[in-house]
């Protein structure tokens, strides 16, 4: 009797650790953030660090740290007008690598930049003028989170 290809495939996710491959996307705040190249139903980890508009400062309203965009989302201001991002960042005890939030640069005191973090899927949609990528929460084994996290250089 041959062996059931779903039955490795379950014995490997929950026993060895693979599965899906999640792509590592991260940019600093001098960088241009990466949104452009997001897929559909791709598995991303986040790290990106991105300038903000003086003018259209999400900061400006709330104090530093991390915002609660857990239901309804934070949308990211990205450059590309034809191209809308908006991040849940789900529960902080589901999902304890995600966060938006605003940051100090360091050396910069009067300088603010917005931080998006964490394990999502892309969900796209298609909007008269744009797409729209949703980034939503997904569950990543701890200690493999935790290699990610630490080999993308990030501090989680």
């Amino acid at each position: 009797m041959t062996p059931s290809p779903h039955l490795f495939a379950w014995f490997c996710v929950l026993f060895a650790g693979c599965g899906p491959s999640i792509r590592v996307l991260t940019s600093s705040a001098t960088e241009a953030p990466l949104w452009s190249t997001l897929k559909p139903n791709e598995l991303v980890y986040v790290d990106v660090t991105q300038a903000i508009d003086p003018d259209d400062n999400p900061c400006a309203d709330v104090a530093f740290g991390p915002f609660d965009v857990r239901r309804t989302g934070f949308d990211v201001r990205n450059r590309d007008p034809h191209q809308l991002v908006l991040v849940h960042s789900g529960d902080v005890e589901r999902f304890p690598f995600n966060v938006v939030s605003c940051e100090y640069v360091p050396g910069e005191p009067t300088m603010s930049v917005l931080r998006v973090r964490g394990f999502y899927v892309v969900v796209e949609f298609s909007i008269p003028t744009a797409l729209e990528h949703h980034l939503r929460p997904i569950e990543v084994d701890i200690g493999k989170a935790t290699r990610i996290v630490r080999d993308s250089g990030g501090d989680g």
